[in-house]
C-alpha cells in the first residue's frame, strides 16, 4: 500500500511528466520542468546524494556532469542566448531527474513502482496518438509542436514507446498469469505500429527479437509471442520497398490505397542527409567554440542549399552536441569515454 506521501509524489510526478512529454517542446515545457524541480526539492530528504560519488556510478555521473557544465558554458559563445538557455535548462533538468531517481530511497520509491508509472504513461499516449491519427482535424486545437500528432508522416511518440517496450514486457513476465498484464504490452505494440517511423520500426524488430529470445529461452513466455514480430517485419518490408523504388516512393504514384503519406516515403526525398550536411558545415565553420546549444535553426538557415530544407533540429543527437559545444570539451568527453 502507498503511504499518503508516496501517493502524492507518484500522482504529481507522473501527471506533470506526462504533460512534459507531450508538450515539452512548447513554451509550456519550462513550467513543467520547474514544477517537477520543486517536487524533487520537496522530497530531497528521501535521497542519499553520497551515491553519486560512489565508484559504482562514477563512470556515469562524470561525463553527464561534464555535458551539463559545457551546456551552461556555451552560453558565453552562443549565437542565441534564448535558444541556448532553454537547452541548458533541459540538460540541467535531465541531470536532476537522473540524480533524484539514482539517489532516492528505494523503500520510498521502489523501481517496480517507477516501471508501472512509465507504462501507465504509455497506455495513455497510445489512445491519444491513435485518436489524432484517425481524426487529424482535432489537432488544430493543440500547440504546433507536440508528441500526439504525426508530423511529416511519422509520430515522435514512438521514441517513448521504444523506451516503454521492455518495461511492459517486464510487467507481463512478472504477472504472466493475469490477462490484464497484457494491456500495457498491447498498448505499446499498437502505438509503435501506427507510428509509421522507419528507423523505429527497425529498432522495434531488433528489440522484440532480443526480448522474445531472452524470454522464451528461459521459458518466461510461450513461443507464440514471436507472432507479434510479424506485423513489424511486414511493415519494415514495405518501408524497404518504397524507400528504394522512387516510382513507388512518391506519394502521388503510391500503389497502396491507404496510409500513402506514412508508407510511401522515398529515400530520394529524405531531408535528413541535408540536415546532417548543414550540421557538419556548422561544426567546420566554428570548430573551436561551437554555435551554442539549441541554435540549429540558425545553422540550418545559414547553410541550407535551398528554401525547402530547413529544420529546427539536425535529427542526430551526436551532431547536435558536436555543433553546440566547445571543441576541447568534445575531445575531453571522447577521451573519457575511451578510457573509462
Amino acid at each position: 500500500m502507498f503511504s499518503p506521501s508516496q501517493l502524492i509524489f507518484f500522482l504529481t510526478f507522473f501527471s506533470v511528466f506526462f504533460l512534459l512529454m507531450v508538450f515539452g517542446e512548447t513554451q509550456y515545457g519550462v513550467f513543467f520542468m520547474a514544477a517537477l524541480t520543486v517536487l524533487f526539492v520537496l522530497y530531497q530528504k528521501k535521497t542519499d546524494t553520497s551515491v553519486i560519488f560512489s565508484r559504482d556510478f562514477f563512470h556515469i555521473t562524470i561525463p553527464l556532469s561534464l555535458i551539463v557544465i559545457f551546456a551552461v558554458l556555451s552560453l558565453f559563445v552562443t549565437q542565441s542566448i534564448p535558444f541556448t538557455m532553454y537547452r541548458a535548462i533541459f540538460f540541467l533538468f535531465s541531470f536532476l531527474c537522473f540524480v533524484f531517481f539514482l539517489t532516492v530511497d528505494k523503500k520510498f520509491l521502489p523501481t517496480k513502482i517507477l516501471i508501472y508509472g512509465f507504462c501507465l504513461i504509455a497506455c495513455n499516449l497510445t489512445p491519444l496518438t491513435l485518436f489524432f491519427f484517425f481524426f487529424p482535424d482535432f489537432a488544430k486545437y493543440l500547440p504546433d509542436v507536440n508528441l500526439l500528432v504525426a508530423n511529416y508522416g511519422h509520430n515522435h511518440a514512438a521514441i517513448y514507446f521504444l523506451f516503454a517496450l521492455p518495461l511492459t514486457l517486464f510487467i507481463l513476465v512478472e504477472n504472466r498469469h493475469h490477462r490484464l498484464a497484457m494491456v500495457p504490452f498491447f498498448c505499446v505494440i499498437i502505438g509503435l505500429f501506427f507510428s509509421f517511423a522507419r528507423v523505429v520500426t527497425f529498432l522495434t524488430c531488433a528489440e522484440l527479437i532480443f526480448l522474445f529470445w531472452l524470454s522464451t529461452s528461459r521459458q518466461l513466455l510461450p513461443k507464440k509471442f514471436w507472432l507479434f514480430l510479424l506485423p513489424f517485419i511486414a511493415l519494415f518490408s514495405f518501408f524497404i520497398v518504397f524507400s528504394f523504388l522512387p516510382q513507388q516512393g512518391n506519394e502521388s504514384h503510391c500503389v497502396i490505397p491507404f496510409f500513402k503519406k506514412q508508407l510511401c516515403k522515398s529515400l530520394a526525398e529524405e531531408g535528413r542527409p541535408e540536415y546532417w550536411r548543414q550540421a557538419l558545415n556548422g561544426i567546420a565553420n566554428k570548430p573551436l567554440t561551437g554555435w551554442g546549444g539549441g541554435t540549429f535553426p540558425i545553422v540550418s538557415q545559414k547553410f541550407q542549399a535551398d528554401p525547402y530544407h530547413f529544420s529546427a533540429y539536425p535529427h542526430n543527437e551526436s551532431n547536435e552536441i558536436k555543433r553546440s559545444i566547445f571543441s576541447f570539451d568534445r575531445d575531453f568527453i571522447a577521451l573519457y569515454r575511451c578510457f573509462f
